[in-house]
Protein backbone atom coordinates (compact mmCIF):
# COMPACT_ATOMS: atom_id res chain seq x y z
CA UNK A 1 0.00 0.00 0.00
CA UNK A 2 1.49 3.32 -0.97
CA UNK A 3 1.93 5.49 2.11
CA UNK A 4 0.19 8.34 0.35
CA UNK A 5 -2.97 6.27 0.06
CA UNK A 6 -5.36 6.06 2.89
CA UNK A 7 -6.59 2.61 4.10
CA UNK A 8 -10.15 3.83 3.52
CA UNK A 9 -9.42 3.85 -0.22
CA UNK A 10 -9.03 0.06 0.05
CA UNK A 11 -12.54 -0.25 1.49
CA UNK A 12 -11.35 -2.64 4.22
CA UNK A 13 -13.84 -3.86 6.76
CA UNK A 14 -13.40 -5.04 10.32
CA UNK A 15 -12.56 -8.74 10.39
CA UNK A 16 -11.11 -8.97 6.88
CA UNK A 17 -7.67 -10.44 6.22
CA UNK A 18 -4.91 -8.48 4.53
CA UNK A 19 -1.61 -9.46 2.91
CA UNK A 20 0.88 -6.65 2.42
CA UNK A 21 3.85 -7.32 0.18
CA UNK A 22 6.84 -5.12 0.95
CA UNK A 23 5.98 -3.79 4.43
CA UNK A 24 9.23 -1.83 4.81
CA UNK A 25 9.38 -0.03 8.16
CA UNK A 26 5.76 -0.80 9.01
CA UNK A 27 4.00 2.54 8.51
CA UNK A 28 1.26 0.92 6.42
CA UNK A 29 1.02 -2.06 8.76
CA UNK A 30 -0.17 0.18 11.56
CA UNK A 31 -2.93 1.61 9.37
CA UNK A 32 -3.92 -1.83 8.06
CA UNK A 33 -4.17 -3.32 11.56
CA UNK A 34 -6.34 -0.39 12.61
CA UNK A 35 -8.54 -0.78 9.53
CA UNK A 36 -9.28 -4.51 9.98
CA UNK A 37 -9.36 -4.33 13.78
CA UNK A 38 -7.25 -7.39 14.47
CA UNK A 39 -3.50 -7.72 14.18
CA UNK A 40 -3.88 -11.46 13.55
CA UNK A 41 -5.68 -10.62 10.29
CA UNK A 42 -2.65 -8.86 8.77
CA UNK A 43 0.22 -10.83 7.23
CA UNK A 44 3.14 -9.22 5.47
CA UNK A 45 6.27 -10.15 3.55
CA UNK A 46 9.43 -8.21 2.81
CA UNK A 47 12.89 -9.10 1.56
CA UNK A 48 14.70 -7.48 4.48
CA UNK A 49 15.13 -8.93 7.96
CA UNK A 50 16.19 -5.47 9.12
CA UNK A 51 12.91 -3.93 7.95
CA UNK A 52 11.01 -6.68 9.74
CA UNK A 53 12.75 -5.77 12.98
CA UNK A 54 11.99 -2.06 12.49
CA UNK A 55 8.34 -2.86 11.72
CA UNK A 56 8.07 -5.06 14.83
CA UNK A 57 9.40 -2.21 16.99
CA UNK A 58 6.96 0.25 15.38
CA UNK A 59 4.02 -2.05 16.08
CA UNK A 60 5.18 -2.76 19.65
CA UNK A 61 5.51 0.98 20.32
CA UNK A 62 1.78 1.42 19.73
CA UNK A 63 0.76 -1.73 21.59
CA UNK A 64 0.17 -3.95 18.55
CA UNK A 65 2.28 -6.76 19.91
CA UNK A 66 -0.05 -9.50 18.70
CA UNK A 67 1.47 -9.19 15.23
CA UNK A 68 4.03 -11.96 15.58
CA UNK A 69 7.28 -12.61 13.77
CA UNK A 70 5.57 -15.47 11.94
CA UNK A 71 3.21 -12.93 10.36
CA UNK A 72 6.03 -10.59 9.30
CA UNK A 73 8.00 -12.84 7.01
CA UNK A 74 11.28 -11.88 5.40
CA UNK A 75 12.50 -13.96 2.51
CA UNK A 76 15.68 -13.28 0.58
CA UNK A 77 15.62 -14.61 -2.95
CA UNK A 78 18.50 -16.92 -3.91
Amino acid sequence: MARERDPESLALNQGESVLEIGFGTGHSLVALVDAVGNADSVASVDTSWGMRDVAMKRLAAIGKTSVGRDQLVSQVSP
